[in-house]
This record gives structure tokens, C-alpha cells and sequence, in this order.
């Protein structure tokens, strides 16, 4: 099977309304650094979205499965390797 760019689409909550929202911008340079060439993530997007910060991110994958994997595995590796993110929680969205 080949490998093709797919979209996955992932919300990250903070742990409470009243917290200091980190910048939608900021969320993919805080992401980045917790990629491997393993995850053959090609492209991230981020924007606010209701409650919490809207991601979507772009990987090489066999099949869709296999990039929301990815793509979750990726954001839950962020989260718990950033301070000001890790009480935060990752929610799959649905398509």
C-alpha cells in the first residue's frame, strides 16, 4: 500500500476555562520539536476553536487510521513534554 498525505483533525482543551490561552500560532512551533522522521508529519495548522485550539495535521500514511494515530500520538508526546501544556488534553475530532 502507498503512502499519501492525509489530513487529521484534533482539538487540545486546557484543563479550565479561566486558563491563559496559549496562541493558536505558538501551537505549532511548540509541536514541531516532538515530531520524529518516523511520524512523516509533511504540514500543521492551527487555529482557536471552541474551547481550545483546533489542530490539523498533515502526514505520509498508508491509510487515514494510521495518521490520526499518529497525529494524537504526536500532540499527547507534546503535551506531556511541555510544562504549560500538560495538563491539557487531546480530543480526536470526528469527520
Amino acid at each position: 500500500m502507498e503512502a499519501t498525505v492525509l489530513m487529521s483533525t484534533l482539538s487540545l482543551i486546557p484543563p479550565w476555562v479561566d486558563q491563559p490561552m496559549v496562541a493558536a500560532t505558538a501551537v505549532t512551533d511548540l509541536l514541531w520539536p516532538h515530531t520524529t522522521p518516523a511520524d512523516g508529519v509533511q504540514h500543521m495548522y492551527a487555529r482557536p476553536g471552541a474551547g481550545g485550539i483546533d489542530v490539523a495535521i498533515f502526514t505520509l500514511a498508508v491509510d487515514q487510521s494510521v495518521a490520526d494515530i499518529t497525529a494524537y500520538v504526536v500532540c499527547l508526546r507534546a503535551l506531556d513534554r511541555i510544562p504549560a501544556l500538560r495538563s491539557w488534553q487531546v480530543l480526536r475530532r470526528s469527520r
